[in-house]
């Protein structure tokens, strides 16, 4: 018989969202396994930049001394937009009483996984997830392998799949109807609410690239169109606010 452990939640994925997501679980109480194919070492060691929105800088303050982000981070009260031969500073603090701060995902790692350890975390590293079972009830499961390739299941009320688009609790618990995006079930109220933000944040990402980049087919008409853009935000303190906003991130709640 294949052994198998059961927990509360099982979280597939050890990145940023699985550890986050792990250590607000514990702070309500409620217990978990997180499993990683990757190493330790793979996870810490891999370069990635990273630059944190003031909200996600105050929920690492809640890991307390673990937490790097303050002291090793660089806070960013700013950027510059410059066009036409001239800059013209968006200033945060200014703005929205918010900043930014350059921090990379990969120290952020390093704080999480020394900060869940710490609390006593089960954390596994090496360990693939094959497939998720019976999703469909109350009770799936995590079919994995641990390091040493020996087989094991997760048995949990809820499977959360946080590695990625690739992940095998992707299609097993949405299906290929959705695309993927949501189980809706347990958290009725959850698709709405984080829709609003995901996708207010998708157009801003589009927004600055179409602003600050020139297609290789762009015409004349495009580019002077950009230019107007361009004006139309800093010659403008609603321009530059939004901006702000949206560069600093919206507020966890109400967003």
């Amino acid at each position: 018989m294949t052994p198998a452990v059961r927990t509360r939640v099982a979280i597939v994925g050890a990145g940023p969202a699985g550890l986050l997501l792990s250590h607000l679980l514990d702070a309500a109480g409620i217990p978990s396994i997180v499993i990683d194919q990757r190493s330790r070492d793979e996870i810490e060691s891999t370069i990635r930049a990273g630059i944190l929105e003031q909200g996600t800088v105050e929920l690492l303050d809640t890991l307390g001394d673990a937490s790097r982000v303050r002291t090793v981070g660089h806070r960013h009260d700013g950027i510059e937009l410059r066009f036409a031969g001239e800059g013209h500073r968006i200033d945060f603090p200014s703005l929205v009483g918010r900043s930014v701060w350059l921090y990379p995902q990969h120290e952020v790692l390093k704080d999480l996984i020394a900060a869940r350890l710490a609390a006593g975390q089960d954390l596994r590293f090496g360990v693939t997830a094959e497939n998720v079972v019976d999703a469909e009830t109350d009770r799936p499961r995590v079919i994995a392998r641990d390091a040493e390739g020996q087989p094991f299941e997760i048995e949990a009320e809820f499977v959360v799949g946080s590695d990625g688009s690739r992940s095998v609790a992707r299609a097993a618990v949405t299906g290929s109807s959705t695309g993927g995006y949501f189980d809706v079930r347990p958290l009725e109220t959850y698709p709405e609410r984080a829709l609003r933000r995901i996708w207010k944040a998708q157009h801003f990402s589009w927004w600055m690239t179409s602003l600050l980049h020139v297609a290789p087919d762009a015409t004349d008409f495009d580019r002077r169109r950009q230019l107007g853009e361009l004006r139309g935000v800093v010659e403008s303190r609603h321009g530059q606010a939004y901006l702000a906003e949206a560069y600093c991130g919206w507020p966890l709640t109400g967003g």
